[in-house]
């Protein structure tokens, strides 16, 4: 979801209201609440994990910045230079370049921008665009508000990630930005564990991937299973019976 969201962002007419519908719609993509201030002159942008007592790492914070300023730069089509940056964690030089002003050392994530910027109108505002992305990401932001939890997210991550065959535990930490030993406590809080969830994507994948006919070994690299044996066993262990029988009482 977070191309549509990104482009959503991007077919505004202005910066403000770019900013506005990333802020609205960013928890779809992650653990990452936006809080946007708008004052007489500047708008203010800060992170915040989702879930309570849990801080932003270095990689989130530095990631989430860069990523506002190129929405702003990418929409104006000029390099917007903030009026302030704030960060808990110190930035290399070419890092500090690319904001174009130093970087304030503070306690919490912060980002300002004059007003004026904000205003100027985007090149990339797409009304057609907005129409057909607003209705699919307001259906998925009450979907996520209804059922949101940390082991939402995770899913999230681990549909993405698999294909790519990066989806161990590590991956999918670094990918929320997270410890290992945080993503497990958060997932053991909730009742299940990182192998419970990539389980339940790996079937949920699986039993998609058999609507389309794929064949076994097509379907068992893309759920990232390197041997066929592997896979039908696991699939045994989710359903109770073969891909084959499985096929034949589905119809397929």
């Amino acid at each position: 979801m977070f191309v549509p969201a990104f482009f959503a962002a991007l077919s505004s007419p202005h910066g403000i209201e770019a900013l506005d519908r990333f802020a609205r719609f960013k928890k779809i993509v992650g653990p990452i609440e936006v809080d946007m201030v708008e004052a007489k002159t500047t708008v203010s942008i800060t992170y915040k994990f989702a879930h309570a007592n849990m801080d932003l790492p270095k990689f989130s914070v530095l990631n989430e910045q860069l990523l506002v300023l190129h929405l702003i730069r990418t929409g104006v089509g000029e390099r917007i230079v903030p009026l302030v940056v704030e960060s808990p964690f110190g930035y290399d030089e070419e890092t500090i370049k690319e904001f174009g002003l130093p970087v304030q050392k503070g306690k919490s994530n912060l980002l300002v921008f004059d007003k004026a910027d904000l205003q100027k109108p985007f090149l990339t505002q797409n009304n057609i665009m907005w129409q057909y992305l607003e209705t699919e990401l307001n259906q998925h932001l009450a979907q996520q508000e209804r059922e949101q939890s940390f082991a939402g997210y995770v899913q999230q991550e681990l549909y993405s990630a698999i294909p790519s065959g990066f989806f161990f535990v590590e991956d999918i930490a670094h990918r929320l930005g997270v410890s290992v030993r945080t993503l497990q406590r958060n997932l053991t809080g909730e009742n299940t564990s990182f192998k419970k969830e990539l389980q339940v994507v790996q079937k949920a994948m699986t039993l998609s991937y058999l609507k389309i006919k794929l064949s076994i070994e097509e379907i068992s690299s893309l759920v990232g299973y390197s041997e066929v044996n592997a896979f039908s066993r696991a699939f045994k262990n989710w359903t109770g019976m073969t891909v084959t029988d499985y096929r034949k009482q589905q119809g397929l």
